[in-house]
């Protein structure tokens, strides 16, 4: 993760090609603060990215938006019709495709059904395409949060679901009563 060392690297080099541009210890703290959980190596390669093509100073959303595009897998590469035709391809060929868990998971959200008409495969596609990207998304947005904003998100979701399942015991008592 990003070292105060590395930070403080990355600020001699960004120093270097915006001499004019103010660095002080409050401006290093405060980037080391947002980037700790990105990698040393993957946070020099963006920094050097980004000098290569901007014009200006780099601002803390700059450098991730840098990171997410280095950042790359088949999941984050895929968009959302390729996922799709992943999703046909395992359907006719279930035992010899494997899905990455991404497509997967925006598959299982929709228990997609067998089709029996091509008015609802169009449907499907267009829901799980949708699905899809709002997972993508999701996955992307949990990867430039800072670990302890995850934490918090983690246990707001914990605490989201124990009061969905409160909801529904309560909603099946007062059914059987």
């Amino acid at each position: 993760m990003a070292s105060l060392a590395t930070i403080k690297a990355v600020f001699r080099v960004l120093g270097a090609r915006w001499p004019k541009h103010p660095i002080g210890g409050a401006t290093i703290e405060v980037y080391h603060q947002c980037l700790q959980d990105v990698p040393d190596e993957l946070l020099q390669h963006a920094v050097v990215q980004y000098m290569r093509t901007a014009k200006w100073f780099p601002g803390v959303s700059e450098l991730l938006d840098e990171v997410d595009a280095l950042f790359t897998d088949e999941q984050n590469s895929l968009d959302a019709e390729g996922a799709w035709g992943q999703v046909m391809r395992w359907r006719c060929h279930p035992t010899r495709v494997t899905l990455p868990d991404l497509v997967k998971a925006a598959m299982d959200v929709l228990a997609i059904p067998e089709y029996s008409t091509e008015d609802s495969i169009m449907s499907d596609r267009a829901r799980y395409c949708a699905r899809f990207k709002a997972l993508r998304e999701r996955k992307r947005s949990e990867r430039r949060m800072l670990p302890e904003v995850k934490r918090l998100a983690e246990e707001m979701r914990m605490d989201q679901k124990i009061e969905a399942k409160r909801d529904r015991a309560k909603q099946l008592e007062a059914s059987n009563a």
